[in-house]
């Protein structure tokens, strides 16, 4: 069939328009959490878990006032936070960890060389704001967790925070598993003030 140059051309894909902005960042945002749930679930850790951008402020808040993580294990803390996407969650954690194998001089693709199995950590900044969550605030009580009879420290009150641009990174050789582990990745909220919304201290 002839094709009327005055039509457009449906095989033609440049008259097939890009997805609209919104759902493009969806799309993008779906694909950083399911390769963040990958690592995750490799590394057997609980960033996701604890720092995740799907988890509530109540949960977040909880964790400051009870100790109880939002995965359910008593683990007191002073702030408590999570990241504002999937996409930075991945972004920061993969800087974090060029920005150890460069200071350590290793290939974290790589078994490690002699004596350097780390664990490793490093506190980075990311110069752009990467989350949100709550600091402790008030009096400080004891507190004994009722399943594990654990003893920690938690707060009375929790103060909103946001805009930190830091992480805390740790990761570690197992050689269980033969591969370098994040042991930890979360938004670090020490020596931020809210007031001029910047860190008080260098990382």
């Amino acid at each position: 069939m002839t094709h009327n140059p005055n039509q457009p051309n449906p095989n033609n894909s440049s008259n097939n328009p890009a997805p609209a902005p919104s759902t493009q960042s969806h799309q993008d945002e779906q694909i950083a959490k399911a390769t963040a749930e990958s690592l995750e679930l490799q590394d057997g850790g609980h960033s996701l878990a604890r720092h995740g951008p799907d988890k509530s402020d109540i949960e977040l808040e909880n964790r400051l006032t009870t100790g109880i993580t939002p995965d359910g294990v008593f683990s007191p803390t002073q702030a408590s936070t999570r990241f504002n996407s999937y996409q930075d969650w991945v972004q920061t954690r993969q800087a974090a960890l060029d920005a150890i194998a460069k200071r350590e001089g290793i290939d974290l693709s790589q078994p490690p060389p002699g004596g350097k199995q780390g664990p490793f950590n490093i506190v980075l900044e990311h110069g752009k704001q990467i989350d949100d969550g709550f600091f402790g605030s008030g009096t400080k009580v004891k507190r004994t967790d009722p399943v594990s009879g654990k003893q920690g420290k938690v707060y009375t009150n929790a103060q909103s925070v946001k805009g930190l641009t830091r992480t805390q990174t740790q990761v570690e050789w197992n050689s269980s598993t033969n591969r370098w582990e994040v042991k930890q990745h979360y938004p670090d909220a020490r020596n931020w003030d809210q007031l001029t919304a910047s860190y008080t201290a260098p990382p």
